[in-house]
């Protein structure tokens, strides 16, 4: 596969991956925000948003293959039944503090006084510090 991104419009490129550790189908997603957002989408906080889907992805990987246990034709003993259920509860608790963060970080900002009454984007930015 080539490494060339292919332009899928404005704002979005999709990359094929082909390194020998990734998966063969591997699609990344490359944002590059135009001109107001990125007075928010910032280089890192790119990298951070990249960093929280990997986890999250990571988690619903990781509760797909649970959940797969539970089908399988597999004779189960109840600790590992129960082994399971911890499992799942402790990743499904995870997956809900992480959103929680989020949308507590988000709702702060978008509440802060500054930002909202901000007349140029340079008073935006400023709020956003």
């Amino acid at each position: 596969m080539a490494d060339a991104f292919t332009d899928v419009s404005d704002v979005f490129f999709y990359r094929g991956v082909s390194e020998p550790n990734d998966d063969m189908f591997a699609m990344k997603l490359r944002y590059e925000p135009l001109f107001p957002l990125q007075i928010v989408f910032t280089t890192s906080s790119m990298d951070t948003f990249y960093e929280i889907w990997t986890l999250r992805s990571t988690l619903a990987i990781e509760l797909a293959h649970l959940e797969k246990l539970e089908f399988d034709e597999i004779l189960m003993s109840w600790h590992f039944m129960l082994m399971r259920s911890r499992m799942m509860s402790f990743l499904n608790t995870l997956q809900m503090f992480l959103q929680t963060q989020i949308d507590h970080v988000l709702a702060t900002a978008s509440l802060k006084g500054e930002l909202l009454n901000s007349e140029t984007l340079d008073e935006a930015h400023e709020a956003l510090k």
